[in-house]
């Protein structure tokens, strides 16, 4: 931007400007003359744009994921990332994140009081660089120490629940078995089924210890294309992944993640040692909505509206129609899949594309494949586990065409 700011979002019905201003009211001055600067040209003259959230401090690595201090003190906290861990890791992942942002903004708070009470105006613009090497230093020390002196503990017990946990489901479906078999007996002796109360009871009791257990379980949501196998490993693949959105800590996020994964047997080059997205974009473009009249898009599996009965309006919160949701859904998997048989094909060995219907094989004897750097397509490369959630949408809102169509993809 020309105007010194950078943009570090911008969509049809929001932008994201860093100012790069020290302090809070110098930003506030600021962002006003962007807004009239913009507001006075002509090709911006019909738009309504005001200023509705200032941060102190904020890291951004998507529009689901940001956490930061609001200019009130407040804090902004959107990790849609944390949804996915096990409920009990969840609580240490957001307060790792917590103490650090605020730390970080406490700092920065004193730094610009003295400053400003000293009369060094002018040292002010020299901070940012004071502030970074905080972040440094409190990765290095503060939140090594913490996760060093945790992860030993957090692994034990993560282990003792998951071992608890398998044999509890081993117990409960032996006594399921055998009240089955009793049954099947009674049956056949004319008798009729009953189960004593001390057989409930115990198998009550199994089932309230396997839920407080399955509390360090991975859970299961809607949108969901990974299956994680170890909490702790991927607490860590988590926070460094978050931590890392800043250019200038990520020597010392990437020097805490390998010794992290020092206490786990695991090499920072390994597979299952790199961060893996939950969860994939599927996003509706262009919903009207007939009481605000905004059109706006919706990621389904990151918005979290999936978890409430119907699908809001972003603005003015009124539902949108069942039918026409699923109307953009069927639309979504019609054009996905239309892309995906009108795309090229590419030779794996010489890497020309293919020019006739015929052939099977290239002239240089090679193979011809989709080329996924050319042709990237989400629903594509995630198909199998895309049509479950799909097929579970459907379910939940009573879809009844979109069912059809998700079973017409499966293979007869």
């Amino acid at each position: 931007m020309q105007m010194g700011a950078h943009i570090i979002h911008s969509d049809k019905n929001r932008v994201i400007l860093c100012t790069m201003k020290p302090t809070l009211q110098g930003a506030t001055v600021y962002g006003d003359f962007v807004l009239n600067t913009l507001l006075a040209h002509p090709l911006f003259v019909y738009l309504n744009l005001t200023v509705t959230k200032v941060w102190k401090v904020l890291f951004f690595r998507d529009t689901h994921n940001h956490f930061g201090i609001l200019d009130n003190g407040t804090i902004s906290l959107s990790l849609n990332l944390a949804n996915y861990l096990p409920p009990k890791i969840q609580n240490y992942f957001l307060k790792i994140l917590t103490r650090f942002i605020h730390r970080l903004a406490d700092y920065q708070s004193q730094k610009q009081q003295k400053l400003q009470d000293e009369m060094h105006i002018l040292e002010l613009e020299d901070m940012e660089e004071e502030v970074r090497e905080y972040s440094r230093q409190f990765i290095k020390s503060d939140i090594a120490n913490t996760l060093f002196s945790k992860i030993p503990d957090l692994l034990r017990v993560y282990r003792e629940n998951k071992s608890e946990a398998d044999g509890i489901r081993r117990e409960i479906e032996q006594r399921e078995n055998i009240r089955r078999l009793q049954h099947l007996d009674l049956q056949q002796q004319g008798s009729e089924n009953s189960d004593s109360e001390g057989d409930q009871e115990q198998l009550g009791h199994l089932k309230r210890k396997l839920s407080k257990c399955q509390e360090w379980d991975f859970p299961e949501r809607i949108g969901k294309v990974q299956e994680y196998s170890d909490g702790i490993l991927e607490l860590i693949n988590f926070l460094c992944e978050v931590l890392a959105q800043d250019e200038h800590i990520r020597d010392e996020v990437i020097s805490l993640k390998k010794n992290c994964l020092k206490y786990l047997n695991k090499s920072y080059y390994s597979e299952e040692a790199q961060f893996k997205e939950p969860t994939i974009a599927l996003r509706l473009h262009d919903l009207f909505c007939r009481e605000c009249h905004i059109v706006s898009d919706l990621d389904l599996f990151n918005d979290q509206l999936l978890s409430s009965p119907e699908i809001p309006c972003a603005y003015c919160l009124t539902p949108f129609p069942a039918n026409y949701l699923e109307h953009k859904l069927i639309r979504f998997v019609h054009d996905n899949l239309t892309f995906s048989q009108i795309q090229d094909l590419y030779c794996r060995k010489c890497s020309k594309a293919k020019n006739d219907l015929l052939p099977k094989n290239c002239g240089c004897s090679g193979h011809f494949a989709i080329d996924k750097a050319v042709s990237h397509n989400p629903f594509l490369e995630n198909y199998q586990m895309l049509v479950q959630n799909l097929r579970l949408i459907s379910q939940q809102f009573q879809m009844h065409f979109l069912s059809n169509v998700i079973e017409s993809l499966q293979p007869s």
